[in-house]
């Protein structure tokens, strides 16, 4: 009885917001057979099938990891991961009252190829009632549909407030997964590539299997990633220092060139048998024990230093390749 004086409450004209904003007018809230399904596919176009599904996979555990909001399901052959998540939406706050809704929800991903589809759905609501014992429970589809959420061009009072956080809910979460993948700065560093003039050229060798980028092509995520990857260097075909025996130092520019650097302990007389104009690889792998590089920077050993016990070389970077 409640709810039907409540839901009548709700579909009273007087009972709009003043303004509306169109992007959470009709159509704002996606309906799939009768279902709620907020969902967008993202495309790299840089990083492989494989990387596309562990940088998901890692987002969605780094994003999920508490008891309430947790990855329930994955599936590394079929591209698949599944979680579940509870957390509160707020409307309001003031010193006496605090207006809010639990949220309970799944987030589903399914990555093909170099695309990852992802679905926000089975969304729910519990909402604390001040004059009542037991909250009010929604599902989205009763609740902040277009048939239930708008009357006459404007969005209800209450079920209209539900509907523009949920909103605002999905576009971040989709926001924050582009942003795992590099997307956004890619779409960033495409602009700017646009707007260069000058980039010293670098002479482009190619590598069965692998596909050559320039320097200011890598994505942002890529680079990321070769902190945490093992690494080996390798000069005129021999192994010169082992995988996981060097420390990364990263990318930068020097005297106008791209550099890369990496360090080894003070005491390595491996790399000693690298001289000045050497050129060598440095070969990424994604765990130790792994056979083939998902990325590799070729250098011209430019220079070394000494610090914190540690030797430092510098290389120019004339090749990159990526699996």
């Amino acid at each position: 009885m409640m709810k039907k004086v409540l839901l009548f409450l709700f579909l009273l004209p007087f009972c709009a917001f003043a303004q509306e904003d169109s992007k959470y007018m009709e159509g704002a809230v996606p309906e799939v057979d009768g279902k709620v399904i907020f969902q967008t596919e993202l495309t790299s176009t840089v990083l492989s099938p494989e990387m596309v599904y562990e940088t998901i996979n890692k987002w969605m555990h780094e994003r999920f990891s508490r008891e309430e909001c947790r990855v329930v399901y994955e599936n590394s052959e079929e591209g698949q991961v599944a979680a579940v998540g509870e957390e509160y939406i707020e409307f309001s706050r003031t010193v006496l009252a605090l207006d809010r809704s639990r949220m309970q929800y799944q987030v589903t991903a399914e990555c093909k190829g170099q695309s990852c589809l992802l679905q926000f759905k089975n969304i729910r609501y519990e909402y604390d009632v001040t004059y009542q014992r037991e909250p009010e429970k929604y599902t989205a589809e009763e609740w902040i549909t277009d048939k239930y959420a708008i009357h006459k061009g404007k969005l209800n009072r209450i079920s209209g407030k539900f509907r523009i956080k949920t909103v605002d809910f999905a576009n971040q979460l989709f926001a924050d997964a582009k942003k795992a993948l590099g997307l956004n700065t890619l779409e960033i560093e495409e602009e700017k590539a646009q707007a260069t003039i000058i980039e010293t050229p670098v002479k482009s060798t190619d590598l069965p299997g692998y596909k050559s980028y320039a320097v200011s092509e890598l994505p942002e995520i890529m680079k990321s990633l070769l902190s945490s990857s093992p690494f080996s260097v390798e000069s005129n075909g021999q192994t010169i220092i082992s995988t996981g025996k060097a420390e990364w130092k990263g990318m930068g520019t020097m005297f106008g060139k791209n550099i890369a650097s990496f360090a080894t302990p003070a005491n390595n007389s491996d790399i000693s048998n690298l001289k000045d104009n050497d050129i060598y690889k440095l070969s990424f792998f994604k765990t130790a024990n792994d056979n083939e590089a998902w990325i590799i920077i070729e250098c011209r050993k430019s220079g070394s230093s000494t610090e914190n016990e540690q030797n430092v070389t510098i290389g120019e970077i004339t090749n990159i390749w990526v699996k």
